[in-house]
């Protein structure tokens, strides 16, 4: 009888894992206002084309919807070659970020799964002001873009 209970609960612990999220944060962080920000895209470390441009998008229209003072970058920014980059962008602040996970997993359900991280830098002294990282998963009828956003959004919220 033991075992079966043990069996169960095991059984019930995958089962809500399969929405698992896992979020970091650096404690005492706030995401600045006194200064523009300026997002660049994230580098992108999965095999999903553009999914550090997308991620970029996302994090840029979530942080305009809080009120954030955000300047949009519209001209092509290479994260390989920040330096270059960000002496033709006005801005206090640049958030750089990467893409570990952007897709869909294996099998029946296909659930979407998402994993990122980001800083916001200074660029007056190079300092760190602000950090997270985060990982998510959906279900089957989710899409990529949606957790995403769920996730990018926990990741501005706190």
């Amino acid at each position: 009888m033991i075992s079966l209970k043990i069996s169960i609960f095991l059984a019930m612990a995958l089962w809500m894992g399969g929405c698992a999220n896992v979020a970091n944060y650096q404690p005492g962080e706030h995401i600045p206002t006194d200064g523009t920000i300026a997002v660049l895209p994230f580098k992108n470390h999965t095999d999903s084309p553009m999914a550090g441009e997308k991620a970029k998008n996302i994090l840029e229209s979530i942080l305009v919807s809080e009120g954030k003072p955000v300047r949009i970058v519209t001209r092509k920014c290479d994260p390989d070659h920040l330096r270059k980059c960000l002496s033709k962008i006005r801005s206090r602040y640049y958030v750089r970020g990467n893409v570990n996970e952007w897709r869909y997993k294996t099998g029946l359900d296909a659930e979407p799964a998402v994993a990122v991280g980001f800083n916001i830098v200074d660029r007056t002294n190079g300092r760190v002001v602000y950090t997270a990282v985060g990982a998510k998963s959906g279900w089957g009828q989710e899409s990529v873009g949606s957790v995403a956003q769920k996730l990018l959004l926990e990741l501005t919220q706190r």
